[in-house]
């Protein structure tokens, strides 16, 4: 595919703006989610991880139960295959079980969505339309819809935007049984296995082929052949269908909650006026007359929007009849959804203006109405950022800390009070006795994430020498968390010991990547920490960054082959610095800890050189108009 282009301009001068505006996407999206999860994520599975992963996933593989089809069998309403796949695949590459590399491969999934849709509608529209379809984009996909970004479990909404968006897009823009038709069939019987509402994908497209049987009754055989096919995958997610009598109450329980909330959905992102919902679609429905009544013969940027739209709708719908009890407004969780109804009329106003642009009055009149949309758009999604930010986010990393918390302490004491004795919401899974459950098997203690596995036993081989004792940092500075221990050289000396400190002989590690987490002033002089090997006596010397005087500081190192020693020096009277027992970590978590820490820059660097480009852009305009 390639982009399109201006209509009076140097074809590779388009491309090569096309390319930045893709970068600048990825960076944009993929940097804002990653910032997300380095400020409220969290390494340890939460709620339906611990049995849709571990209990029925994890434990039967590694204890060598876990058949092929087993994949395919139903969590709650849905046949989860594309998300237990990764998992299998994060666990057996990383060699634990991290929620934070799992939340790390859905931003990433979920930014090659967000990249795919730029592609197939600039190639659509024109390259002349891609600043407003990039903005579109970067703010339906940036924004803080944060439940499905931190949580590890929620890949499978990206995986089913990101197959339901290219299996729409092959099915409608290419002609029946061609091969890219056929794969487009294909991904469409794959979207079953990522959600229930997976189907929608096909139904959406069998809806926009109808329509263009209806426009255009020439060739019945073969519609009928396509109709075959689209009924067959609608035919089996019927049979796939799961009932689960727990979830009865989740549902719209009559028709004036099913159409509470679906005016909310259609409304989003201002869900508190549904109303609205006429206005929302304005675009689409206006594009989807002229649609009907058009005699052009290249119609697929009109076919794609609109497929986009069907399938916006019936996700808002099913979303509304399988959770609108109450009438209630949609969760976090199903925001990535609705968002694309916003994209499709979005992008029915692109295609509308380039459609109609030598008639004036209308244009202005279309300005105006358009102008009008993305206000109301705009506060819409200001006002939910806003609570995102200030309320839900904050709540969600306050509660997610108290659960690594209680399941740490759990696993070092194997008491059951650590985990039935706490409010609800700060245990990972409502079940505690189900939780232990997995918590104990001989497997998952073994795939536990760094924040939660039990530390390396460190004990010292000169007792004698008590420059650095447990618990040997400042009374104000953060106490390590529950089940765990550190040694530090603030001791009765208040800072002023001096000496040096050397453990034990600790054992060959299978993992070898040891994370640190340092305190105080090491790194400024006069302090030292290393690791030496029993067997060569090779040093490796532990290098902080800068001191972490206001909290601990992780730091990630190689241990060295065979048994080795760790070996801390404070030779200041003055200073005082501190290590926790270092526990063994996976070499994928360690990268997801760096990925995260850069999802600032990311951002900023993609926010700062669109922002350029663009003022570059309208800069150079104005120059050109006054010139001419």
């Amino acid at each position: 595919m390639k982009p399109g282009a201006y209509p009076s301009a140097d074809n590779s001068r388009c491309n090569y703006r096309f390319y930045i505006l893709l970068v600048l996407l990825l960076l944009i999206i993929l940097g804002s989610k990653l910032w997300l999860i380095r400020q409220a994520g969290t390494d340890l599975p939460d709620w339906d991880q611990w049995d849709g992963e571990g209990g029925n996933l994890l434990m039967p593989f590694f204890h060598g139960k876990l058949s092929f089809w087993d994949l395919f069998k139903a969590h709650n309403e849905h046949r989860i295959l594309f998300h237990r796949l990764l998992c299998l695949a994060t666990v057996l590459l990383n060699g634990q079980w991290d929620a934070r590399v799992e939340m790390v491969a859905g931003a990433l999934i979920h930014t090659l969505t967000a990249l795919a849709l730029f592609w197939i509608l600039v190639r659509l529209a024109g390259a002349r339309m891609s600043d407003w379809i990039f903005l579109q984009i970067a703010v339906a996909f940036a924004m803080p819809f944060w439940e499905n970004t931190l949580s590890g479990f929620q890949s499978q909404f990206y995986f089913l935007l990101l197959l339901s968006i290219v299996s729409m897009a092959l099915l409608v823009l290419n002609r029946p049984f061609t091969w890219q038709w056929l794969a487009g069939l294909l991904l469409a019987f794959l979207c079953l296995f990522t959600m229930a509402s997976g189907v929608l994908a096909a139904c959406a497209a069998f809806a926009l082929l109808l329509v263009r049987f209806l426009k255009d009754r020439r060739d019945t055989r073969q519609f009928i052949g396509v109709a075959l096919a689209f009924l067959l995958i609608i035919g089996v997610a019927l049979l796939f269908k799961v009932s689960v009598p727990d979830h009865e109450r989740l549902k719209a329980q009559s028709i004036t909650e099913f159409i509470d909330t679906l005016g909310k959905n259609l409304a989003w992102p201002n869900s508190f006026f549904p109303p609205l919902a006429f206005f929302n679609f304005l675009p689409l429905a206006v594009l989807g007359l002229v649609y009907l009544q058009s005699k052009a013969k290249d119609q697929r940027a009109e076919e794609m929007t609109l497929v986009l739209g069907i399938w916006g709708s019936l996700q808002a719908a099913a979303i509304a009849y399988a959770r609108g009890a109450d009438g209630s407004a949609s969760a976090w969780r199903y925001m990535d959804l609705l968002s694309i109804g916003m994209i499709a009329n979005g992008m029915s106003i692109v295609v509308l203006f380039s459609r109609f642009e030598g008639k004036t009055l209308l244009v202005r009149f279309g300005a105006a109405l358009s102008a009008a949309w993305a206000i109301a758009c705009g506060l819409g999604l200001y006002s939910l950022s806003e609570r995102a930010l200030d309320s839900d986010i904050p709540r969600h990393k306050f509660f997610a800390e108290k659960r690594v918390e209680h399941v740490r302490a759990f696993v070092a004491s194997d008491d059951m009070a650590d985990l039935t004795n706490q409010p609800e919401k700060e245990i990972p899974f409502p079940d505690p006795q189900y939780l232990a459950y997995v918590l104990r098997d001989v497997y998952i203690r073994t795939l536990l994430p760094a924040s939660v596995r039990p530390a390396l036993h460190v004990r010292q081989q000169n007792p004698a020498e008590d420059a650095f004792i447990p618990g040997g940092i400042p009374p104000e500075f953060p106490a390590p968390g529950s089940g765990e221990t550190c040694w530090g050289s603030y001791s009765r000396e208040e800072g002023r010991a001096e000496g040096t400190f050397e453990s034990l002989p600790l054992h060959p590690l299978p993992m070898r990547l040891l994370k640190f987490e340092l305190a105080g002033w090491l790194g400024t002089g006069y302090q030292e920490l290393k690791l030496i090997a029993v067997d060569s006596g090779r040093e490796t010397v532990v290098h902080p960054r800068h001191p972490a005087l206001l909290g601990w500081q992780p730091l990630y190192l190689r241990a060295p082959a065979g048994k080795f020693r760790i070996v801390a020096t404070d030779d200041h009277d003055r200073r005082w610095f501190a290590f926790k027992e270092p526990k063994e970590t996976g070499y994928y978590s360690y990268l997801a800890d760096r990925a995260v820490a850069l999802g600032k820059h990311l951002f900023f660097i993609g926010l700062f050189t669109a922002v350029f480009i663009f003022l570059a852009a309208y800069f150079n305009k104005l120059a050109y108009r006054k010139t001419t």
